[in-house]
């Protein structure tokens, strides 16, 4: 018996050695205990979900907003949102809605503002379509803001410009500089 068990000692050793190190890998993944990736660092990356609506209509506000998102991401402190392939609509009171699609932006809730990105397409309830590579959404201002490259689209018109400024609710729209207009209608002089 003394035999077979000198025999058997290094390999008790080594499978009692398993089993710690097992289960100090099932606990460290219960507890979330995982090495970080430079992305989750830089995001503080919180809560994340798929397929998401959310809806801001709070009744003090002027412009009402809703986002579809296929992916969202939570920070730790849930103050700022980053999302993925999206949808969203701002609802001024009595005024044309506004749905803008892209690849990403982020909702800040301190600050109110929505940062969109990515091959942007918007949509106005009137008829006039705008196309851009990013867009701040100012809640406070109720305002559209970009730096680059916009054209905006009409039923008689087209305007490229680079930096835009959009008063939602005045439905006032200042190109800033670089415009260049095209009108699609016949112009018939009497």
């Amino acid at each position: 018996m003394k035999m077979h068990l000198r025999t058997y000692w290094p390999l008790l050793g080594i499978g009692v050695l398993l089993i710690i190190i097992i289960f100090y890998i099932i606990k460290g993944r219960d507890e979330g205990g995982y090495e970080s990736t430079t992305s989750d660092t830089e995001s503080g990356e919180g809560l994340r979900l798929k397929d998401i609506h959310y809806t801001q209509d709070d009744p003090d506000e002027s412009i009402k907003w809703t986002l579809d998102a296929k992916e969202v991401l939570f920070s730790k402190d849930k103050q700022l949102i980053f999302f993925k392939k999206f949808r969203l609509i701002l609802k001024p009171d009595k005024k044309p809605s506004i749905e803008l699609k892209g690849a990403a932006g982020q909702y800040d809730k301190n600050s109110g503002e929505i940062n969109v990105r990515g091959g942007l397409q918007g949509y106005f309830d009137n008829g006039y379509k705008i196309n851009t590579e990013h867009l701040l959404y100012n809640r406070k201002e109720g305002s559209l803001k970009t730096n680059g490259p916009v054209r905006i689209r009409g039923p008689f018109f087209s305007v490229n410009g680079h930096g835009l400024y959009m008063d939602i609710q005045k439905e006032i729209i200042r190109i800033v500089s670089g415009v260049t207009t095209q009108l699609d209608m016949d112009l018939t002089i009497l």
